[in-house]
């Protein structure tokens, strides 16, 4: 599950489409490869939220966009919704929350979907 963020918003250990980020720089990323390592502009790339450490490092950018603390961690959730009895997932921080409406049980595919809506 591929998603955009903002050239600001790059770490790394995010895998993108064209590899791991090495390396962040003003002008774009370093990444290894299967070939080896390779520079890249920001432009066009797409990190992979279906990684385990692309997805931990894109709910901290979700929290960051949304004012959330993730000093003390964060906790990203599908839970019941009170005002409609349906479901939402819910990024948690220590002291605060924010929710978005349920659209996919997929926990990848929804923190994609809050990049997506969060885009600045």
């Amino acid at each position: 599950m591929l998603a955009r963020i903002a050239p600001t918003e790059f770490q790394p250990g995010m895998l993108t489409d064209f590899g791991r980020v090495l390396e962040v720089y003003d002008e774009g990323i370093r990444v290894a490869t299967a070939e080896g390592v390779s520079d890249l502009l920001f432009e066009g790339v797409s990190i992979d939220v279906s990684d385990r450490a692309t997805w931990w490092l894109a709910l901290d950018v979700v929290a960051a966009r949304t004012g959330l603390d993730s000093g003390a961690g964060l906790l990203w959730s599908l839970q019941e919704d009170g005002a409609d009895d349906g479901l939402a997932w819910v990024l948690e921080s220590d002291e605060e929350s924010r929710s978005r409406a349920h659209d996919t049980d997929d926990s990848a595919e929804a923190l994609a979907h809050a990049l997506a809506d969060t885009e600045p």
